[in-house]
């Protein structure tokens, strides 16, 4: 899959990739570029938008994503957009908005779940594997932006999160290209050998 970061889901379908674009990506299992359009798929997205009354209401979008082959190795890839987690259906600001409410605000699950109209089993899982990337946050963050240290503190987790949130894309995108894998991906993330090849595009 290619991770492309002139995209995002609520603009997917209005921007279907290019024979122009195409030519421009570079196949993430053999590194040549160029690439032939493959078709496209279709797939369910969750993100939040503000109703008319400035309250955060969740959307359910059908997102057509384009599929493209390399013109070297043959492998195709899916082209996604940047704010879309592989093989999840909440998008990357929908995960960090539910995290926020949790720990930044200090609500309850059971608030968030009515105020937001997520399960609380869906909130219990991304607090989880937050709490499970903590350390691995923490060094990317003290390596590429020379902060922040973990003690296991409330305090350092909440500042963790507060740069995450707000330098979303800027944040994402560092975060792929430092560990190869996109923030809050789970799966394949422990297969050997690697079943996923994943690229970047700006």
């Amino acid at each position: 899959m290619i991770i492309d970061y002139a995209r995002k889901c609520n603009t997917n379908n209005a921007n279907a990739v290019s024979k122009e674009e195409f030519k421009g990506f570079r196949c993430p299992k053999c590194h040549a570029q160029g690439m032939d359009d493959h078709g496209t798929y279709g797939r369910w997205a969750l993100s939040f938008e503000t109703d008319g009354f400035g309250d955060l209401a969740l959307k359910v979008q059908r997102l057509t994503i384009c599929r493209g082959k390399c013109e070297s190795c043959g492998a195709t890839h899916a082209i996604l957009p940047c704010d879309i987690i592989p093989y999840k259906q909440y998008s990357l600001d929908t995960v960090v908005t539910v995290l926020s409410f949790v720990l930044q605000r200090k609500l309850t699950v059971e608030c968030v779940e009515k105020m937001l109209s997520i399960p609380h089993q869906v909130i219990y899982e991304i607090l989880s594997q937050w709490s499970a990337m903590l350390l691995r946050l923490a060094m990317w963050l003290r390596v590429i932006f020379q902060q922040f240290t973990i003690t296991g503190t409330d305090c350092d987790k909440t500042a963790i999160l507060q740069f995450v949130s707000e330098n979303l894309d800027r944040a994402s995108k560092s975060y792929l290209k430092y560990f190869k894998w996109p923030m809050f991906m789970t799966r394949y993330q422990n297969a050997i050998p690697q079943k996923a090849f994943i690229g970047i595009s700006e």
